[in-house]
Formats: structure tokens, C-alpha cells, sequence
């Protein structure tokens, strides 16, 4: 049986190691996951639900990207050791000793690793989006199954209490991530609110719904609450992925739109829902690159 390390960066990640995993499973399959700002305990539970793992481990992101991964698995030597960020290839085979790196995304930081050429030559990536690298001759893009990314959500839904809402005149307007030292979501208020004034004055219900792992701004949440010109309502949802709260609901919402999110563009991968993305003049230059890809996968 060949022996199998997937290293996640958390539950999106982990979601799609679980298709990738499911495709070519033999039963010794191993997950790593780097865990950044997300509970360990949910993460592990989430990684249990989706596949039959060999083990499950968890270091903090902190000992992993690092030159020198602050980690030695009990396995040895690996057939295959599939990752995220094909920079980090050098220190990935020096922690894990492999025959085959192979790449999967992660979300978009995955995809700008790869637009802009961080990857050896003849380099395996599988994604939902490999039409972007159809013109990369030393790339090997390959399809994730949309069918089986929709099955894995569908199997988790009853796992966790997902908020319904009502109607079906509903916009989505999705909080915005990013790295900790990056903009904070109070800079961005100006932004949101201009959105959120807009939807509600074409007769829209909007729903805001917090990033996973970057709260919505309490003093937008405020100013909205006192401002007499917009109709939204804020939505804490507990599971791991939106994604989940877009599933529970389809039907009932007519168009999501953020700033970029790998979220932005699995709704219309995953769910045909109509995105429109929205600009900020506050964003770091990593941050508009990522945008940049983000307007290159949702056509």
C-alpha cells in the first residue's frame, strides 16, 4: 500500500485532500494540519468526518512555515506527500522525504503561487480551476471532482447547526480574511457599508456573514445597526466552511459579494450563484494580487 501525507492549512484544505484522497484511498493516508487562528479540536473532527484517515495530526503554523519544519512524522518515507504552496517544496522534502510532491489548492494563495511560476517544471497541481493554466506548458493542471467536493458537504450538513434564512430576495456580502499584520476590518468599513447601502436600495435582503477566521468589525456592525438606510442582518454560522451556510440556503439567495475570497469563487464554481466583487483602495500588494486571480477565475 502506498503511503500517503496530505498537509493542510485547515478546513477548506482539508476538504479538498479528503476528494483527493477518497480518489486513491488504499486505507494509509496521513493528514497534517497547520493550524492558524481555527480551534484544534474542530479541525481534527471536521478531517475524521470527510475521510477515513491513517492518522490525524495538528502542529501550529508557526513550527511549519518556518525554514525548518518543527516536526518529524512517525512515518519515515513517503510515496506521495501532497501541498498547498509548491514554494515551500524545499522544505516540505527535507521534513518529509517522499518519491512524488504533488500540489492542490488551497484556496487563492495556491493558485498566485503557481500564476507566478513558484513551481518546478512538469509540477502536478489539481484544482477546481485548471482551465487558468491552460497556456502553462510546465504545469500539469488537473481537475478536482466538483461532484465529489459537493458530496463531502452534503455528507458533513447535519454535523453542524446552520443558520436558514428567509425569502428568496437575499444577498450575501461575505467578511474579508487576510493575514493578521495585514488591514483590519475597521479600515475597510467605508467599503462594506457602500456595498450594504447599495444592495438595500434595489429592494435586497442582505446577509453578512463573518470570515472564518477574521471577525466582522464590531464598529461596522454598529454602524450599521444605527444607520436608517440599509436592510441586512448578521449571521454568525459556526461551521467550518460557508460554503455549508451557501448549500443549507441555495434557492434562497440571489448573488454573494465580498472583496476576494476563495469563497467568492467557489460560489460560482460550486453553486452557480451570480458574485459581484467589490473593490478597497486599502488592500496590501499580496492581497491585490490575489484579487487580480480571483477576477481571473470567476469569467
Amino acid at each position: 500500500m502506498k503511503k500517503k501525507l496530505f498537509i493542510s492549512t485547515g478546513f477548506y484544505s482539508t476538504l479538498i485532500a479528503s476528494v483527493l484522497a477518497q480518489s486513491r484511498s488504499d486505507g494509509n493516508d496521513h493528514l497534517i494540519i497547520t493550524i492558524d487562528r481555527q480551534s484544534v479540536e474542530s479541525n481534527t473532527l471536521w478531517a475524521h468526518r470527510l475521510h477515513g484517515w491513517k492518522s490525524v495530526i495538528s502542529i501550529d503554523h508557526e513550527d511549519y512555515y518556518i525554514e525548518k519544519i518543527n516536526y518529524k512524522h512517525s512515518v519515515d518515507f513517503f510515496d506521495e506527500v501532497y501541498s498547498p504552496f509548491p514554494e515551500m517544496l524545499t522544505v516540505i522534502s527535507n521534513a518529509f522525504p517522499a518519491d512524488q510532491y504533488i500540489f492542490y489548492e488551497e484556496g487563492l494563495t495556491s493558485y498566485l503561487q503557481f500564476c507566478t511560476n513558484k513551481y518546478i517544471s512538469k509540477a502536478k497541481f489539481h484544482c477546481l480551476h485548471p482551465f487558468i493554466f491552460n497556456q502553462s506548458p510546465e504545469l500539469i493542471s488537473l481537475p478536482v471532482s466538483i461532484k465529489t467536493v459537493l458530496e463531502k458537504l452534503k455528507s458533513v450538513e447535519n454535523c453542524y447547526k446552520i443558520p436558514e434564512i428567509e425569502g428568496e430576495n437575499n444577498v450575501v456580502v461575505i467578511g474579508h480574511g487576510g493575514f493578521p499584520d495585514e488591514n483590519k476590518n475597521e479600515i475597510l468599513i467605508g467599503e462594506y457599508l457602500e456595498t450594504i447601502k447599495k444592495f438595500s436600495q434595489k429592494g435586497m435582503n442582505v446577509i453578512l456573514l463573518g470570515h472564518t477566521r477574521f471577525p466582522v468589525s464590531e464598529l461596522l456592525l454598529d454602524t450599521l445597526i444605527k444607520s436608517n438606510d440599509v436592510n441586512f442582518k448578521y449571521i454568525e454560522n459556526d461551521a467550518p466552511l460557508s460554503d455549508l451556510f451557501l448549500l443549507k440556503n441555495l434557492g434562497k439567495i440571489r448573488c454573494i459579494s465580498g472583496i476576494y475570497s476563495t469563497l467568492l469563487v467557489n460560489a460560482k464554481c460550486l453553486f452557480g450563484l451570480e458574485v459581484f466583487s467589490f473593490d478597497s483602495m486599502t488592500l496590501s500588494d499580496r492581497q491585490l494580487l490575489l484579487k487580480d486571480v480571483q477576477s481571473q477565475l470567476i469569467l
